[in-house]
């Protein structure tokens, strides 16, 4: 009778434990089903972005400039983007955070490779677009045009730090060469109120060409303009590698 009574007693224990793994999966799939997580489909993208609408360039770039110093480059040009597609989509970009992209000053925490403008337009046209062959080659066009154009071209209508004289030409993503180039023209240094305006500058510089570039891809208009490095080169690399390397250029094994 004892066998019997503990045998009960161990089948209640198992249905009770049962009964709870139940209750507590159960109550994990509700927390998901209201988790943000699982908002997608209420975005105004497909499903595998954000969505985009065509955005006001001038007031993206705005934001950017005026926010650089409070936020700096690459927050305060996802900023600048996710706060017009906030308004102009909603959805996902209501909830993104901006702030998670603070690292990318300085070319990463002040170590100087890709200018973090570059980082956090890059980091917006991966979650506005679905198509990530077009996203890509938007990014690709973006560093085209960091390297290759005399920046900055930006003039805001009012100065948030200081005037400055010069623009310059990095040839290359990188932070270091890029603002170091301008610093030699200008004659300032790193520290210097001068500095933070040309950065200010080109944060919304950068913004708004990104904005430019989503739109012309929005509008059925865009076509790449700059080719794939790594396709011209056979190596990922960039045009200009002797600046920083000298005689110590990795280059790929000889073909045939």
């Amino acid at each position: 009778m004892k066998d019997i009574i503990e045998k009960d007693k161990e089948v209640s224990r198992r249905e009770l434990l049962r009964g709870a793994g139940v209750v507590a999966v159960g109550a994990a799939i509700a927390t998901v089903a209201s988790s943000p997580l699982i908002k997608t489909a209420e975005a105004k993208g497909t499903g595998n972005s954000f969505g985009y609408k065509k955005l006001d360039v001038d007031k993206v770039g705005w934001a950017a400039y005026e926010n650089y110093g409070k936020v700096f480059c690459a927050q305060t040009v996802v900023g600048a983007l996710v706060g017009e597609l906030s308004r102009e989509v909603g959805g996902q970009w209501k909830e993104y955070p901006v702030e998670s992209a603070f690292w990318g000053h300085g070319g990463i925490t002040g170590w100087g490779t890709a200018c973090g403008t570059l980082i956090g337009a890059g980091t917006v046209v991966g979650l506005a677009l679905d198509d990530k062959k077009v996203a890509e080659k938007v990014v690709n066009d973006i560093m085209a045009y960091y390297a290759y154009t005399n920046l900055p071209v930006y003039k805001p209508e009012k100065i948030v730090i200081t005037d400055i004289k010069s623009r310059s030409k990095a040839e290359t993503p990188l932070c270091h060469v890029s603002v170091g180039k301008w610093m030699k023209k200008e004659n300032v240094k790193f520290f210097s109120k001068a500095r933070k305006e040309r950065c200010g500058r080109i944060a919304a510089d950068i913004a708004m060409h990104t904005a430019m570039l989503l739109n012309q891809v929005a509008d059925g208009k865009y076509k790449p303009g700059h080719s794939i490095n790594a396709k011209t080169y056979g190596i990922t690399a960039q045009e200009n590698c002797n600046e920083c390397h000298g005689k110590n250029v990795p280059t790929p094994p000889t073909q045939g």
